[in-house]
């Protein structure tokens, strides 16, 4: 009985590649001592490996060894030469004990091949034991997981009681059935798998059918393996800039590569770094980057092609210092530096070493050096709005005349700075003058400038009054009063003149305008007083008489009398004829 076992591997060719059946021949250097032997062939770049153990020892006619086409098998007699299809490696035993003994060849490929893998077997027993049985196995394994299947089987020479069963499945065996010596027990055709399927291992299973003879001597021949080989096409090269700055990146682009293309640093198949047709690399250092099309179920992968990124070192990053505070109002400006004297690129397009802005924002600079840039750390600038000028308000007319005031307010309740010095948010001002206000906000910005303008009026001398005579008088006088100032008065009698001339008792004052201002004399008293009434003259007899006589003419006032004849007594004594008139003087005068 013999068991051929074959496992393949399938996997969909996705890469740019091409296909060739190939043959792996079996006429190289077998390898191993004792029960394990090895042997290894080569073919377009796929290497077919084969373990081949005997579970006993015993190993006939130098076998393992290679079969030629015309060529007999060793041990045989009686048998055809072996055909250019036959030709393969001869496995000949002869097992020595009465238990099942087994030859078993477990072939690999380097990478999978496509099916079907195609071998004849050529099996005889010729140990003279018609009674012989012996089995072949064959099963396949493919490139993921499972097995798959066996097919074109050949029945050619199945003796009495053989049988082949498990075509199209996993598993095929072959049993001889009684045969006789030198009998051919058939020139069987296998394919394993079919050309969906991707194979990367066959085992074919040599077994002895029964315990019944000691020392029989059986032998088989697999033929050479055909199968096809599916190749990648290497990328034909590698497009991208190669020349970077530290700190950059570049991106690489495989010409013919796939979206399973592999990346490698360090050589090809080396440090698997990405995959698909482009990659984007930051290396620090200069390095060569390998990219190959990726293996799949029935190809290996493709050689690689390769490119240099060479990495220029960046200039050490620049470092900016300011003049000043970097926080300030309107108006106010720092001036930023680099730490590199050349080279520089500001981000508002300057290339001076040092900059000086009054406007807020992010500045930052960059340093050149031999193509590469380094750029510093940003500064960040903060200019604060100046506030709005505040508001004056007067408590009253800001014209005035002098001896008043007037008190100046600002709209700001703090932070004040008047032109007097003052700090308060109010002060009173009695002289003439522009005033102005500003204020420093909570940013610490100074308000624009408020002003006012105060006019103070000087105040005109006092006038005096100068009496033209007595202010006492009696009734039927007058008096004239003037102003020391010659214009602008303005008397308690509503005059306007210098002079006023008054007759009448009352208290007089004079104003002096100028300027809008007036100062007031002090008043002058005038005082009138009434006349009194005629005095009675008393006769002291008759007022008309003769010659030689007189008469007493008597006032009625006690005294004040003053008589047409110039007396001053109260009574006169006249003796001629005439008309005598009398007056008199009060208490008042």
């Amino acid at each position: 009985m013999k068991q051929l076992f074959i496992f393949v591997s399938l996997l969909l060719i996705c890469q740019i590649s091409f296909s060739q059946l190939v043959t792996f021949p079996w006429n190289g250097t077998y390898g191993g001592t004792g029960t394990n032997r090895t042997y290894s062939t080569t073919v377009s770049g796929i290497t077919m490996s084969a373990a081949i153990n005997n579970s006993e020892n015993v190993w006939q006619n130098s076998s393992p060894l290679y079969i030629a086409s015309g060529t007999f098998p060793p041990g045989s007699s009686g048998c055809s030469a072996i055909t250019a299809t036959n030709q393969g490696v001869y496995l000949g035993t002869d097992w020595t004990t009465n238990t099942i003994k087994t030859i078993t060849t477990t072939i690999s490929f380097s990478s999978p091949v496509k099916g079907p893998v195609d071998f004849y077997l050529y099996d005889v027993n010729d140990d003279g034991f018609g009674s012989w049985l012996d089995k072949i196995v064959i099963s396949g394994t493919n490139s993921a997981t499972g097995s798959v299947n066996c097919y074109n089987v050949g029945t050619a020479c199945v003796q009495t009681g053989g049988s082949v069963t498990g075509s199209g499945t996993a598993t095929l065996t072959y049993n001889s059935g009684q045969s006789s010596a030198c009998t051919c027990w058939g020139n069987n055709h296998v394919n394993v798998g079919t050309s969906s399927d991707c194979i990367s291992s066959v085992t074919i299973r040599y077994q002895s059918g029964n315990t019944s003879y000691n020392n029989p001597f059986q032998y088989v021949i697999i033929s050479n393996l055909t199968a096809t080989i599916v190749s990648n096409t290497a990328p034909s090269g590698i497009t991208g800039n190669t020349t970077i700055c530290n700190g950059q990146s570049t991106t690489l682009t495989a010409t013919g590569g796939t979206s399973t293309s592999q990346w490698f640093t360090g050589s090809c198949g080396g440090t698997l770094v990405g995959t698909g047709s482009s990659i984007t690399v930051s290396p620090t250092t200069t390095a060569t980057y390998y990219v190959q099309n990726a293996a799949t179920a029935c190809s290996a992968a493709s050689a690689c092609a390769s490119t240099t990124v060479t990495v220029n070192p960046s200039p050490t990053a620049p470092t900016i210092s300011a003049s000043g505070p970097t926080t300030f109002c309107s108006g106010g400006s720092v001036t930023l530096t680099s730490s590199s004297v050349t080279g520089n690129t500001w981000s508002t397009g300057a290339t001076t070493q040092s900059i000086t802005v009054s406007t807020s924002g992010s500045y930052s600079v960059s340093l050149n050096s031999g193509g590469c840039s380094s750029t510093s750390a940003t500064t960040t600038v903060t200019v604060n709005s100046n506030p709005a000028a505040p508001t004056i308000t007067a408590s009253g007319p800001t014209t005035f005349c002098s001896g008043s005031s007037v008190t100046l307010t600002s709209s700001s309740t703090s932070g004040n700075t008047w032109s007097t010095g003052a700090t308060t948010q109010s002060i009173t001002v009695n002289s003439s003058g522009t005033y102005t206000v500003s204020y420093v906000n909570s940013n610490g910005c100074t308000s624009a400038t408020a002003s006012q303008v105060v006019t103070v009026n000087p105040t005109p001398s006092t006038p005096t009054i100068t009496a033209s005579g007595p202010t006492t008088f009696c009734s039927g006088s007058s008096v004239t009063l003037t102003s020391s100032s010659v214009t602008g008065n303005t008397w308690s009698t509503g005059a306007t003149t210098q002079s006023i001339t008054v007759s009448t008792s009352g208290s007089y004052s004079v104003t002096v305008n100028s300027g809008g201002c007036s100062a007031t004399s002090a008043t002058i008293t005038v005082t009138v007083n009434s006349n009194p009434a005629a005095p009675t003259i008393t006769a002291s007899g008759p007022t008309t008489f003769c010659s030689g006589s007189s008469v007493t003419l008597t006032s009625s006032s006690a005294t004040g009398n003053t008589w047409s004849t110039g007396a001053t007594t109260q009574s006169i004594t006249v003796t001629s004829s005439g008309t005598y008139t009398l007056s008199y003087v009060d208490a008042s005068g």
